[in-house]
């Protein structure tokens, strides 16, 4: 395998020597939960771990890289979920697995680890991420949970040349991607707040009384009970701590997510997002995104055309004529059609037709409703969105491509950009061109 240094000559890339140091340590370090590495030492007796591996620290090692899969699941719920009781599982792939910890003899080397992992209790198999529905899932101990990260530097040769083997793959991929590509480079471009200037942003927010896109309200938790209608400042900055300090390498997602791009910087929360600078002039960087994208890209690929744009306000409007919230504000009216459009087209049909917003599509688009719907019945329901995401990502990697070819600096959020304010106007227009060509007809803001 070529070294590090050779790959990204090859590419004719550029990393500053800090950077470029940090890629190189994530090739020989895993990360696990703090006092995992003690108690998998005390608790695995010879017999156990000789049947992963005969090589005693090799066999420890391999445990290790199975339950690094596990560190950051608390990111993941913070982040996505703002879940902090019920949906601790993850999903395994066996085909990843496999990759990671390699075969042994007899039993597949992945089954056996996971098993002693069940039986010593360090692991559950259990519920996946939709309750009451049975899937190859588990979650680690709580014990291990949303606690501190400790390095492990691997030491045998075996597990050292899989772990670098897995995440070489990983970074080849992202040098491939115009967007992953984008967000590497970044990490040397964008200058990340201190924590005591992130806690104090927080704070005056959560005085502030600020929500997120899901209606839920930031606060200070203290010494307080933890309720689930609530967001903490304290959770939003020790996930902005594991993300600064981790996460270098950008995640290409699957297929079903359409190959969009998780990155450390699209996963820390759009409050912090704020604080960001660019290191050469400190320029701040402010948000342009697109108004209703989904919804808008649906009509364009179910109709041919989208002549006239859907918006949070115009379904707000359609709310207010029903009865049902007559009561309702102009801000509280809008603010559902904003949360109800985040997933509508991800949904089920039969989950559609319980959102609050169904009734707007099935009197003002009936066609495309009913095009959806048997898109999703015959093709599966997740096929929809599959189809939205992968559209909406190579849009993005389009406008991304024309920023960079004018040396424009830009920060991908999904459907959003963060770029310079020097820049607005060139970047907008920039957007607007690329939808244009698409045919597509989408509202910017």
């Amino acid at each position: 395998m070529k070294n590090l240094k050779d790959l990204l000559d090859e590419k004719n890339i550029s990393f500053s020597k800090e950077i470029y140091n940090e890629l190189q340590n994530d090739e020989a370090t895993i990360k696990l939960p703090k006092n995992l590495l003690k108690d998998i030492k005390k608790d695995f007796k010879h017999e156990d771990l000789n049947s992963i591996h005969k090589d005693r620290e090799t066999a420890l090692e391999l445990i290790y890289m199975m339950l690094s899969n596990f560190t950051f699941t608390w990111v993941r719920e913070a982040k996505y979920n703002d879940n902090y009781v019920d949906n601790r599982y993850i999903q395994l792939n066996s085909r990843i697995l496999k990759k990671h910890v390699g075969s042994g003899n007899e039993e597949t080397r992945y089954k056996l680890i996971l098993k002693l992992l069940i039986d010593k209790r360090y692991i559950e198999k259990g519920l996946g991420p939709k309750r009451g529905v049975k899937s190859t899932s588990y979650k680690i101990n709580n014990k291990y949970y949303n606690v501190n990260i400790e390095k492990h530097i691997l030491n045998s040769e075996y597990a050292k040349k899989r772990h670098e083997i897995n995440i070489r793959e990983k970074l080849i991929s992202s040098l491939y991607s115009t967007i992953a590509l984008n967000e590497l480079e970044n990490l040397s471009r964008i200058e990340l707040p201190c924590i005591k200037e992130v806690m104090k942003h927080l704070k005056c927010y959560s005085k502030l009384k600020w929500t997120n896109k899901k209606g839920k309200q930031l606060k200070v938790l203290g010494k307080k009970k933890r309720l689930n209608q609530f967001i903490y400042v304290e959770d939003y900055l020790k996930l902005y701590e594991l993300l600064k300090n981790n996460f270098n390498n950008p995640k290409i997602l699957s297929e079903n997510a359409g190959y969009r791009i998780a990155t450390k910087f699209n996963m820390m929360p759009s409050l912090i997002r704020e604080l960001f600078k660019v290191k050469t002039n400190s320029g701040k960087l402010v948000g342009l995104d697109f108004s209703c994208f989904h919804p808008n890209l649906a009509i364009r690929k179910f109709q041919g055309a989208n002549n006239q744009i859907v918006t949070h306000e115009e379904v707000a409007e359609f709310l207010k004529t029903k009865k049902k919230y007559s009561k309702n504000t102009d801000i509280e009216l809008r603010q559902i059609a904003k949360k109800e459009h985040l997933s509508f087209f991800n949904k089920e049909v039969k989950h559609m037709k319980n959102s609050r917003i169904y009734s707007y599509y099935a009197e003002k688009y009936p066609d495309l409703l009913s095009k959806v719907e048997k898109d999703k019945i015959e093709k599966g329901y997740k096929n929809t969105s599959r189809m939205l995401f992968t559209v909406e990502t190579k849009i993005m990697t389009e406008i991304i491509k024309k920023c960079q070819a004018r040396g424009i600096t830009t920060i991908y959020v999904y459907d959003e950009l963060l770029v310079e304010e020097s820049h607005v106007d060139e970047v907008k227009k920039i957007m607007e061109n690329v939808c244009n060509e698409q045919k597509l007809n989408v509202e910017i803001k």
